[in-house]
């Protein structure tokens, strides 16, 4: 007997359940043996926000001996998925793994030879006709097919999609079918059971994008149901960010921000209509000049990477850098994990909060940033939209970073990424005083939400619906 382990990981609005059970086949020239079994765990539940309940039903499932020549079934579990997720989840499965079983066939357990072969991923058998094969049935074993390998793309063996909230009960059998000159003994190898709740696109007051997006009278759709989370398009550079309503009643990036302020082309692009910027922080951000203002720069132009010979424009000079912009790292939630680009503040606030003497007063806001138009960065400080969040998660460091869906991106300092992968470390709007700025300080256990840093410092930037 052999129990079968279960690792489970939960992202906020994704879960993803890995089954790692051992399947068993004991073949014999006689069916009078003892049947081995494949035990389940008893009465796996866990539920998340969405509400997403999965239940496995108790029992063994059971692959009876084999006598050669002949074709059985195991017991049918029940895997039963609730959810409160509009747009439903996804069950599907594969087979092996990257260490011990890497492989699609059982094989055996003494001479470690294959000699149970997958069904063909993708077709199905009206009984499983070909000797020494075996496959997976969701039909009560009326037909079989095979799974595909863990790091098999292509293929997919989805056994439910459903397309809405509420209960749907999955049921999962495995057949085989021994051939004349099967060895005796007993075959095995790994299943790993996927649930993914399924994401909606544009469904944000039907808003084709990011800058399309009306608030609520509490700063969100007052109809989007918290902790939902939608798929939006930047319409300035096209890239998708997921977004929900949060516990504060906020609809929150849960992504990093990868505008690519090096990309002339976007930089040309960008306009009061699809940023939170007016078109004099836009001119200041490209050029180093404000048309209203003393120009503030020392050499007057946009720096797109850090490098030594300006450190001592830091201060006043927008400094971005886009090398682990697709970098994915450590991250809770149902985000994507990825570092984004790191930002200095003066191109966080699109040019407008760059003195060169800090001489803007503390515990002032950037009014602009880089954010898309409607959306704008938080605020900071003890009293600030983070630590509102934070609150309205009863100060939970867990349930808000799975909440706020945040990837320990690290910073980025004197030519080179930092902290990648150990700490999160995200702008806010408000200053502190001289030249710190508050930002959002996040840890594998810690949160802080009044951390502050120079602002010639690298950090992620996110933005929430104004």
């Amino acid at each position: 007997m052999v129990t079968r382990k279960l690792l489970i990981y939960i992202n906020s609005l994704l879960l993803t359940v890995f089954t790692v059970p051992m399947l068993l086949v004991g073949v014999n020239a006689s069916a009078t043996s003892t049947p081995l079994t494949w035990q389940d765990e008893v009465d796996v539940k866990f539920t998340f926000n969405p509400a997403l309940s999965v239940t496995i039903s108790d029992g063994d499932i059971i692959i009876p001996n084999l006598g050669v020549g002949t074709r059985d079934n195991s017991n049918e579990i029940a895997i039963t998925v609730t959810t409160n997720n509009i747009a439903g989840y996804q069950l599907s499965a594969t087979v092996g793994n990257s260490t011990t079983y890497d492989y699609r066939e059982l094989k055996h357990e003494t001479t470690n030879t294959a000699l149970f072969n997958s069904l063909a991923v993708g077709t199905t058998l009206n009984q499983l006709s070909t000797p020494s094969t075996w496959g997976y049935s969701t039909d009560s074993g009326t037909s079989y097919s095979g799974l595909p390998k863990y790091d098999d793309t292509t293929n997919v063996a989805v056994l439910n999609d459903s397309t809405a909230s509420g209960t749907e009960t999955t049921n999962f059998l495995i057949g085989a079918y021994a051939d004349q000159n099967q060895l005796a003994g007993d075959y095995r190898n790994v299943i790993n059971f996927n649930i993914v709740t399924n994401m909606v696109k544009y469904t944000i007051a039907n808003a084709p994008d990011m800058q399309s997006v009306a608030s609520g009278t509490d700063g969100c759709p007052s109809t989007l149901p918290t902790g939902q989370a939608y798929e939006l398009t930047d319409s300035r550079d096209g890239t998708t960010y997921k977004v929900a309503k949060l516990a504060d009643n906020k609809c929150w990036m849960l992504d990093n921000l990868a505008l690519d302020l090096t990309n002339s082309t976007t930089m040309a692009a960008l306009t009061p209509s699809n940023t939170n910027a007016d078109a004099d922080s836009l001119t200041s951000l490209r050029s180093g000049n404000r048309t209203t203002e003393t120009p503030q720069y020392a050499d007057g132009a946009f720096v797109a990477e850090w490098d030594s010979e300006h450190t001592a424009n830091y201060y006043n000079r927008a400094s971005v850098n886009v090398a682990s912009k697709n970098t994915t790292v450590t991250s809770y939630g149902s985000g994507s994990g990825k570092v984004g680009v790191y930002y200095n503040y003066c191109a966080a606030s699109a040019g407008s909060y760059c003195y060169n003497d800090g001489a803007a007063p503390a515990n002032t806001n950037a009014s602009q940033d880089i954010c898309p138009a409607g959306w704008r960065m938080p605020t900071g400080g003890s009293t600030g939209e983070y630590q509102a969040l934070y609150a309205a998660y009863s100060s939970n460091a867990t349930n808000y970073r799975n909440a706020l869906s945040t990837p320990l991106s690290g910073g980025f300092s004197d030519g080179s990424a930092y902290h990648q992968g150990g700490v999160g470390y995200f702008w806010s709007s408000y200053k502190y005083d001289g030249d710190d700025i508050y930002n959002l300080y996040v840890n594998s256990s810690e949160v802080y939400t009044a951390n502050v840093i120079l602002r010639y410092y690298g950090r992620s930037v996110r933005c929430l619906l104004r």
